[in-house]
């Protein structure tokens, strides 16, 4: 017998557009191999053999998101917005299983050996794979129903030049600026809401956490943007731009991930009254509260060497 091989997990790789290609070209080209990424994942999820697959579907998801943001505000808003909230749809229904996923792989195995019991801890493992499972199912409903069918044949028409609707895919870029100015309007614009979403360095409100979680929004939408536009951008200060975009997505994104992964905990151990689950809680509040100051420290630094750059556009 064959032994059948599934196909490695699909990334996007950001398209290099001909010299002088303009700003709907490039945008368009984004488009295809988003969609490719989307689609060369989705078999790997349904199987649900490795979680990198649901990692890199809803990776493509969240970029797809972005770019029609980019489009925003052109004569293809018809064919556009439907796509667009049928992504952010899909988006809300992938996004517990990959969390689930973070948590589980990520998180969850140093905090386990501060438990210090072994009964809670396989109870409390229980607990995570019956959530995952749950999740999981959720997407995989998502992905077998005719508006996800729909929105690959909307994403398929789209990027291929010619919308079901009737826009164009000239109608993906700029309609009266040069490709340039676009692309220095875009990311000025995205780099003003980073700048305005981040919260005062020295203070500690109670609403601090989740106010840097818009900020992660914000950096992401930027980060993204830069991958798209960068050939028509200064390619120097693009790649520098976007490796500060990173690190300060990814941090930003763990501390997040903490912050989750303490309302999960909570929730889990309220339904257990005894001396252990209340020794476990104090133990993981205690890694939570040391977790945040670290990445704090490395924030304030990725902040500040982000602020000091020069601006790509």
């Amino acid at each position: 017998m064959t032994k059948s091989h599934t196909a490695p997990p699909v990334t996007w790789v950001p398209p290099t557009a001909a010299c002088g290609a303009d700003a709907a070209t490039q945008l368009r080209l984004c488009g295809q191999g988003l969609l490719r990424q989307l689609r060369g994942n989705l078999r790997g999820t349904l199987a649900d053999r490795d979680p990198e697959y649901l990692h890199q579907l809803r990776v493509a998801v969240r970029r797809l998101r972005v770019l029609l943001l980019l489009t925003r505000g052109s004569d293809n808003d018809g064919a556009r917005q439907p796509v667009a909230d049928a992504l952010k749809w899909l988006a809300r229904r992938l996004g517990p299983a990959r969390d689930g996923d973070v948590f589980r792989l990520e998180i969850w195995p140093p905090l386990r050996a501060r438990i210090g019991d072994a009964r809670l801890a396989q109870a409390l493992d229980a607990a995570w794979f019956a959530q995952r499972h749950r999740a999981m199912r959720s997407a995989h409903r998502a992905l077998a129903t005719p508006r996800f069918r729909k929105l690959l044949r909307e994403l398929e028409s789209l990027f291929a030049g010619q919308t079901s609707r009737g826009g164009t895919v000239r109608d993906l870029g700029p309609a009266t600026a040069g490709d340039a100015g676009f692309a220095h309007a875009a990311i000025r614009r995205r780099a003003r809401r980073v700048r305005a979403a981040c919260p005062e360095t020295g203070k500690k409100d109670a609403d601090y956490l989740r106010r840097l979680h818009g900020l992660r929004i914000q950096v992401k939408k930027l980060r993204y943007a830069l991958e798209f536009l960068a050939p028509l951008l200064n390619r120097h200060r693009a790649t520098r731009a976007l490796k500060r975009l990173a690190r300060l997505q990814s941090i930003l994104g763990e501390m997040n991930d903490v912050s989750n992964a303490q309302a999960r905990i909570d929730t889990a151990l309220n339904r257990r009254r005894s001396v252990v689950a209340e020794r476990a809680r104090k133990a993981l509040r205690q890694w939570r509260s040391a977790r945040i100051k670290t990445l704090q420290r490395k924030f304030n630094a990725a902040w500040k060497a982000y602020r000091q750059a020069k601006p790509v556009a």
